[in-house]
C-alpha cells in the first residue's frame, strides 16, 4: 500500500505550495495538562488570550488541539522571533486575568518547542477555502 503522500500524483501537486524563507513565521509550540472538569474555562481562556495577544501583540494567532481529556497542545506563529521574544508589554489588564484562570485550570502549562522557522507550508488557508467554494458554487449554478 502506497501512502497518499508519498504518491507520484502528491508530489506533483506540490508544485502549487507555498515556500517560506526563512523570516516568515517563528513557531512556538506549548502543552496544557488541564484539571478535570477545567476544560471548557481553560478553552475559553486561552482563546480570549490568544485574541488579545493577536491584536495587541502582532502575533498571527495560534491552534489549540486537543490530544486527550486532559492534554492539550496548541502551537503559536508570529512573524519572527524577534517580534514574539518582545511580546507581553501591550496587553490590556484583562489578560493578567486570564492568564490567571489559565493557570488555576491547568497543573501544567509548558513551552514543548520553539520551532523555528517554517520551512515549507502546505496548509491551506482560508482565502483558498473560499476561492474553492465560491468556484463549486459557480460551477453548481452552471449546470
Amino acid at each position: 500500500m502506497v501512502l497518499p503522500f508519498l504518491s507520484d500524483n502528491f508530489q506533483q501537486g506540490r508544485s502549487n505550495k507555498t515556500k517560506m524563507e526563512p523570516h516568515n513565521k517563528y513557531t512556538i509550540i506549548y502543552s496544557f495538562k488541564v484539571n478535570d472538569g477545567k476544560e471548557n474555562e481553560f478553552i475559553r481562556c486561552w482563546s480570549a488570550l490568544t485574541q488579545l495577544i493577536y491584536e495587541f501583540e502582532g502575533s498571527y494567532g495560534s491552534r489549540l488541539h486537543k490530544i486527550n481529556d486532559n492534554l492539550f497542545i496548541a502551537y503559536a506563529q508570529w512573524p519572527d522571533q524577534e517580534t514574539f521574544e518582545q511580546s507581553g508589554n501591550n496587553l490590556p489588564e484583562t489578560a493578567n486575568a486570564l492568564r490567571q484562570i489559565m493557570r488555576e485550570c491547568c497543573t501544567e502549562i509548558k513551552p514543548e518547542f520553539k520551532a523555528g522557522y517554517v520551512v515549507e507550508d502546505l496548509l491551506k488557508d482560508e482565502q483558498h477555502i473560499h476561492y474553492k467554494q465560491h468556484q463549486a458554487a459557480i460551477n453548481n449554478q452552471q449546470q
